[in-house]
């Protein structure tokens, strides 16, 4: 890109020291709710981080094409056999047939869901409609108002053939009201209990089975790797 006229992507690239997840289909898919800890009920309650990471916007597409043009030559040469492909493809299957054998005893997992709700009534907290709350996630069906996100600006947009680099703005948070923090630890004291367990031993069975499945595959990028 440099080369072609376009120094934007060399100083996007620059704000990531870590390398990010490759493949997030292998994160347990809705074994518990945020937060993960008592810490985390106390800081952010029902919310998650905001993301500080600065993001690209092009409304160039002469940009446009050479990056798609310079992406497709960057995978030809780091990955000519399209190991990569097949590799997220074998993710994705392996994380769907895990996910089914999470959730294959219609039985054990309704009293899973039923474990976690009832615990939270426990401590006074409950919901009208169950079913409801497991579509949409809606934690006010819990009577609780919950945060917001605190210092956001309007995000810049990029002029006709303009690329912009756009930085989040530094005092981004989310600020929780009490009655969320409240909620928040009594869902941690909840999924570190019963449900907790249930879902441990429910996760090495789901992860067996996944495993038996592929077993073949997973000796076969073994050995590529080594």
């Amino acid at each position: 890109m440099l080369t072609l006229g376009f120094p934007q992507p060399a100083e996007y690239a620059d704000y990531f020291q870590e390398p990010l997840l490759p493949f997030p289909e292998l994160e347990n898919p809705m074994l518990s709710f945020p937060p993960e800890s008592h810490e985390s009920a106390e800081r952010l309650g029902l919310g998650t981080e905001p993301d500080q990471l600065p993001f690209l916007i092009s409304d160039d597409p002469q940009f446009d094409q050479a990056q798609d043009k310079c992406r497709e030559e960057a995978s030809q040469l780091v990955d000519p056999e399209g190991s990569s492909s097949l590799l997220s493809s074998f993710v994705q299957d392996f994380a769907s047939d895990y996910d089914d054998a999470f959730w294959a005893d219609a039985a054990r997992a309704e009293t899973l869901i039923d474990i976690w709700f009832d615990c939270l009534a426990a401590n006074g907290w409950s919901v009208d409609d169950r079913e409801a709350f497991a579509d949409d996630e809606d934690f006010g069906r819990f009577g609780v108002t919950v945060g917001r996100v605190t210092g956001e600006e309007d995000v810049a947009r990029p002029a006709a053939g303009e690329v912009l680099i756009v930085h989040p703005p530094p005092d981004l948070a989310y600020q929780p009201t009490e009655e969320e923090k409240q909620l928040a630890h009594d869902i941690v004291d909840c999924q570190e209990g019963e449900f907790g367990q249930l879902v441990a031993a429910i996760h090495a069975e789901a992860l067996s089975a996944a495993i038996a499945l592929h077993g073949a595959e997973i000796e076969s990028i073994k050995q590529e790797i080594e």
